[in-house]
């Protein structure tokens, strides 16, 4: 017998609802659930995920993403109304090769591949800040016309550098690893400090290169500080982050997860919604269990190879 070839099992979120309700017993496998039955399970499902952003990282939520940095900023706003930080699958990166003096609207740029109408746009100017606008039009393969021009006093020369992205990044739960990079492509690490840590600091506000940074996660954007701002714009900050699982909001939604978490999410979900279902004893207690088994397998398959741990004893200084 031929084998499938075929490796995309998925299962969207009413299918998977209705499983976790025939293995309770709340309905058999031929019923179809009623709407105010699902629209219970699938607010059920939603809290379960988002607490399950609690138990820490997990390899594939982890994005690259960048954030572009103002001269002499302090503080930026992280996420989906904030500074122009966006996932790396998003950044355009090209040059000047046609300066640009105050007012211009017109770039002549080494390419506009990737570009579209209504991409946000950065455009390095020559007092080491950045000109923050959106792209009104992209005329051909190296022009584009810019909906904010060039401010009064300031002047664009050839090879600085122009960012564009589409869509700003959600706020992610935490920064895993961070880098300042160059305009030569060379990267610095930076490190992730503390709020402690960041008030410690006497002077925030002169500017240098930035070599450290503290993540406020807040609510709708978080707050990102940096230590010291950056007294240019020609780096831009690389990161690692933590990114949110993605709400399931409709019956079709295909699930945020990897195909060896989709058991462990049935499971659990059967877990949560026992109690409305009157399951006790005997039945709870083997749910639970296979509950807690698959997710415990899923977090342990869940995590980076090839990656090394020091471990050294506790040092009671009151013994020596």
């Amino acid at each position: 017998m031929a084998t499938s070839n075929s490796f995309n099992f998925s299962v969207n979120r009413d299918v998977l609802i209705k499983d976790a309700l025939i293995d309770i017993g709340a309905i058999a496998q031929e019923d179809t659930p009623s709407s105010p039955i699902i629209e219970h399970a699938a607010r059920q499902l939603n809290l379960m995920l988002k607490a399950w952003q609690s138990k820490g990282l997990r390899m594939w939520k982890s994005r690259n993403a960048t954030l572009l940095l103002q001269k002499d900023t302090q503080s930026y706003s992280i996420g989906f109304t904030g500074d122009h930080f966006f996932l790396d699958s998003e950044l355009v990166e090209t040059e000047m090769r046609v300066a640009a003096i105050a007012t211009d609207t017109i770039m002549e740029v080494d390419s506009t591949t990737g570009m579209a109408a209504s991409d946000n746009i950065g455009v390095e100017l020559d007092d080491g800040s950045m000109h923050f606008t959106t792209i009104s039009s992209v005329t051909d393969s190296n022009t584009l016309v810019l909906a904010s021009a060039i401010p009064a006093g300031d002047a664009v020369a050839i090879d600085n550098n122009i960012y564009t992205y589409t869509t700003k990044a959600q706020r992610p739960l935490q920064i895993i690893e961070a880098r300042i990079r160059d305009d030569t492509n060379f990267d610095r690490p930076v490190k992730i400090i503390s709020r402690e840590e960041y008030l410690q600091y006497s002077d925030k506000a002169t500017s240098g290169s930035i070599v450290s940074i503290y993540y406020d996660p807040q609510l709708t954007n978080g707050t990102l500080y940096v230590y010291a701002p950056e007294s240019e714009t020609v780096n831009t900050l690389k990161m690692v982050v933590q990114y949110p699982f993605e709400d399931m909001d409709a019956t079709a939604n295909d699930f945020d997860f990897p195909q060896e978490w989709l058991m462990a999410v049935k499971c659990n979900l059967s877990l949560v919604l026992a109690p409305s279902y009157g399951v006790q004893g005997t039945q709870l207690k083997t749910i639970a269990a296979l509950a807690d088994g698959y997710l415990d397998e899923a977090m342990g398959f869940d995590k980076e190879n090839n990656t090394s741990i020091l471990l050294q004893p506790e040092q009671n200084w009151s013994d020596v």
